[in-house]
């Protein structure tokens, strides 16, 4: 009777912990984006296009390409890596580095915090993706072509503050003139609730000079292009001038006057 009693509770103990684990492996997906669900082939190919790397220690820090501010205070910001890839960079409220994920892509992409974990959004593809804290991958939708969509889409890349409470969280760069051409934002500022603005993530003198070689580059190319142009144009019409015969008309009344 005793052994029936205990497998009843045991059994029992069981069943009550099935809701739970039902529960974490089938965690949906929250964005603000319309999806749609991929079918396992899809998603098998976007697994082998995108391999994420999680790291804990600091890379050197650079522009901000988009970022999300959660409810906690922590910021992930979305910027270009050491080696040409993209990496997601996730900062506390006061711009402490926490934890990083990087992954080879070429394309536009934009964050999004969906509570503790992090979707990463692929603009090109259409695809969204939902990360762990170890950046293993949980979820795959594509995104709707939708207007809303797009204007979500807006949102998360250009928009430059989050409102957190009585904070406000702001991206922006304070590089004078170049600030019109500026691919990136340099700093992270945050405005309390008495309108206190303190910066808690800087690299806006790295970010000045690159900027300003950049545009001194182009400057350069575009004269050298303007001077190789002209050169050109004028050696042509030299060319043109001498290869012309030089035609002598007799002036009749002349040879008249002459005889």
């Amino acid at each position: 009777m005793k052994r029936i009693i205990t497998k009843i509770f045991v059994l029992l103990f069981i069943l009550s912990l099935l809701p739970i684990f039902a529960a974490k492996n089938t965690r949906a997906m929250n964005t603000g984006f319309a999806t749609a669900e991929m079918s396992e082939e899809e998603r098998k190919t976007v697994l082998s296009n995108i391999s994420i790397t999680t790291f804990t220690t600091e890379r050197s820090r650079k522009g901000i390409l988009s970022f999300d501010v959660n409810e906690e205070g922590l910021i992930a910001t979305c910027q270009d890596g050491d080696k040409g890839e993209k990496a997601v960079c996730i900062y506390s409220s006061d711009g402490a580095f926490i934890r990083g994920y990087s992954f080879d892509d070429s394309e536009s992409c934009a964050v999004e915090w969906d509570g503790e974990y992090i979707n990463l959004y692929f603009v090109r593809s259409d695809v969204i993706v939902s990360l762990d804290r170890d950046g293993k991958i949980l979820e795959i939708k594509y995104t709707l072509n939708t207007v809303e969509n797009d204007s979500y889409t807006s949102y998360l890349m250009y928009s430059t503050e989050r409102t957190v409470g009585d904070s406000t969280y702001i991206i922006k760069n304070d590089m004078g003139i170049f600030n019109l051409i500026a691919l990136s934002y340099s700093q992270i500022a945050v405005v309390d609730g008495t309108g206190s603005e303190r910066i808690i993530y800087d690299v806006n003198s790295r970010q000045t000079f690159i900027t300003v070689t950049l545009f001194c580059c182009i400057i350069l190319f575009f004269s050298l292009v303007i001077f190789i142009v002209i050169r050109q144009v004028k050696k042509s019409q030299k060319s043109y001038s001498q290869s012309v015969p030089t035609v002598h008309v007799n002036n009749e009344n002349d040879e008249q006057d002459n005889s």
